[in-house]
């Protein structure tokens, strides 16, 4: 009887083992299996603070939704762009797109591409000209423009007791956010009769081309005729006042776009001209462009397909509480920083 139970007792110890074998996987093995997101980004140009941070608020939400990110920097050269992104497409890996384009017109091709391929396409800062977009998130840069002339307004009446004055507008009508910046400030600016606005653009997209803008329009008005320049994004400010600089040129207060670290450092010395910028908030941009990413490659639908994010118009009178509000913007990204 003894010898029946113990042989009763090893066969449901076997017969558990096999059991215990053949239990399914658990949740956090299943986790395991799950398909890869991989979400493909290419921005503009990375050498640029504004960049660098909307990327690295991009990598912080993919990090915390277990998300890989493919990156690629436009390096400002849309052929490069364009090439970078049929690339990430042909490898078949990419379930969403994030774009910030080197040129809005030239992106889209490869929009098209993706659309073809069933990859939805978020596009952020700058609007492509064509294309099918699942969203959109961008300043209003017609505001921006239009707030810089504000300010810039505001400083004319400081000097003449009243809104009169000469000033020149820098744009690159290729891309859109920039076109729509020269736009908003020259509407703004013609609601006084007594302002001449110089409006020009340049050929290429850099600080040394605006710098020869600059040099130009610094001669063809000499001191005591002009008042004001306003670039429209941040290469373009920093190279006008560049040509200020240089030209030794204490008459002409110079206006621009974006936190960059060179245009903030020249608003808080109190011996520059450089008088202000238009902050926008490229880590929102980035987060909000990466969360619309996620949703798309799950198939989410959106109430609105285009989100508007804030701008703040930062002087010489708020520039060191606008330095604190940056300090704690850099510290939540600053593990996610390249």
């Amino acid at each position: 009887m003894k010898k029946f139970a113990s042989l009763l007792l090893a066969l449901v110890m076997v017969l558990s083992l096999v059991a215990c074998g053949n239990k399914p996987a658990d949740d956090g093995a299943a986790d395991d299996g799950a398909e890869e997101i991989v979400i493909g980004v290419s921005l503009m140009d990375y050498q640029w603070e504004y960049f660098q941070d909307m990327a690295a608020a991009m990598r912080k939400v993919a990090a915390e939704n277990g998300v890989t990110l493919i990156e690629a920097d436009g390096g400002s050269d849309v052929a490069k762009q364009m090439k970078d992104i049929e690339d990430m497409i042909a490898a078949g890996k990419v379930k969403a797109l994030v774009i910030n384009a080197v040129s809005s017109a030239g992106i889209v091709p490869v929009i098209e591409e993706a659309n073809a391929a069933g990859i939805p396409v978020i596009t952020v800062d700058v609007q492509a000209e064509g294309g099918d977009v699942y969203a959109h998130v961008a300043s209003d840069n017609k505001a921006i423009g239009a707030t810089a002339a504000q300010d810039a307004v505001a400083y004319l009446e400081s000097v003449y007791g009243e809104a009169k004055g000469t000033v020149a507008c820098v744009g690159y009508p290729q891309i859109s956010t920039m076109k729509d910046r020269a736009e908003g400030f020259c509407a703004e600016m013609a609601k006084y009769p007594n302002i001449t606005v110089i409006d020009q653009s340049v050929v290429q997209l850099t600080s040394t081309d605006a710098t020869n803008m600059g040099d130009d329009i610094l001669t063809a008005n000499p001191a005591g005729s002009l008042d004001v320049m306003f670039g429209c994004n941040a290469q373009v400010a920093m190279g006008l006042n560049a040509a200020v600089e240089t030209a030794g040129r204490t008459d002409v207060m110079i206006y621009g776009v974006d936190e960059d670290e060179g245009e903030l450092t020249y608003i808080a010395n109190p011996d520059s001209t450089f008088t202000g910028t238009v902050v926008q908030y490229p880590t929102v941009m980035g987060r909000m462009g990466m969360e619309f990413a996620i949703k798309a490659v799950n198939g989410e639908s959106i109430e609105n397909s285009f989100v508007a994010t804030d701008i703040k118009i930062v002087n010489k009178s708020n520039i060191n509480d606008f330095y604190k509000e940056k300090e704690a913007i850099k510290a939540e990204i600053a593990d996610y920083q390249g």
